[in-house]
């Protein structure tokens, strides 16, 4: 058999295309890699303080095409390692081609101290490989989770709903929430620091009885606005309110004091020329 050459197909073409030109894969209909997107399987964990572990699983999602990776890493918040739980520090979660779920196990710390509910977070960054982190954008979850550690140690835990309450010096009141898992009573009273009883707000005792069930109760303390000329960038003044004596098969809890803060709204505010007198603090007209 005898091969004729015929113009732009020769028989001896160096580069072997013999005149044609080759087209990027994607022009014959292959699609693009799908290496995926990184995203918790639940925005929340709930875990027992004596349960050991609060299992977190990590999903890849839109895609599986390649090797990935990912970092998780935990981030305090009212749980505080190493008190409450052992840190994720950097773990890096690799997967392979096609692996689409990855489980992380933290450490939860069982102690003998009534506390709440306490939190902390995951955070997913740093996906390696062309995955990506979840925005949550029409999903679900996205690249935090929260971890609530509930404690078990004592269901009759009395304290605080929150340790920190700020409140205006002419306010008539300031009224501070306590909150009970189970049936019990205590004691609490008012106690200064630098506002002073009788002057910033009026000393105050009581007790208080929850029942099966728990639930919430105020206490209520009354302020007292002295009323000071005005005078600029005044210091705020404080004083706390302490939950004392339980009783009833009752403990108390991690915010079993709560800080009062008591702000002066006699503060001159800025001022300048003729509106000024000179020390600093405002005419009033």
């Amino acid at each position: 058999m005898k091969l004729h050459s015929v113009e732009g197909f020769g028989t001896s073409d160096p580069s072997g295309s013999y005149g044609l030109s080759l087209l990027p894969a994607a022009s014959y209909g292959c699609p693009p890699k799908q290496h995926g997107m990184f995203l918790f399987s639940a925005s929340t964990y709930v875990v027992q303080e004596s349960g050991g572990f609060a299992i977190v699983t990590v999903r890849r999602v839109q895609g599986g095409d390649g090797a990935v990776s990912v970092i998780v890493a935990s981030v305090d918040g009212t749980a505080i390692a190493p008190r409450d739980y052992q840190a994720v520090q950097g773990t890096v979660l690799y997967f392979a081609p096609g692996e689409t779920n990855k489980t992380v196990a933290v450490t939860i710390v069982d102690d003998a101290v009534a506390e709440g509910v306490e939190l902390f977070q995951l955070m997913l960054t740093d996906p390696q490989g062309g995955a990506s982190i979840s925005t949550g954008q029409g999903l679900n979850t996205s690249s935090s989770a929260t971890v609530r550690i509930i404690d078990d140690d004592n269901s009759n835990a009395i304290e605080f709903a929150s340790s920190a309450h700020a409140v205006w010096e002419n306010a008539t009141s300031v009224v501070l929430s306590v909150v009970a898992n189970g049936p019990g009573s205590d004691t609490y009273r008012t106690g200064n620091m630098n506002a002073m009883a009788g002057v910033d707000y009026n000393s105050t005792t009581g007790a208080l009885t929850f029942g099966v069930g728990g639930g919430t109760q105020q206490i209520t303390v009354d302020l007292i606005d002295n009323r000071d000329a005005p005078r600029p960038q005044a210091q705020p003044k404080a004083f706390f309110v302490a939950l004392l004596d339980p009783t009833n098969g009752a403990t108390l809890g991690m915010k079993r004091v709560a800080k009062v803060t008591i702000l002066d709204n006699d503060v001159a505010p800025p001022c300048g020329g003729s509106d000024c007198n000179g020390h600093g603090v405002c005419n009033v007209r």
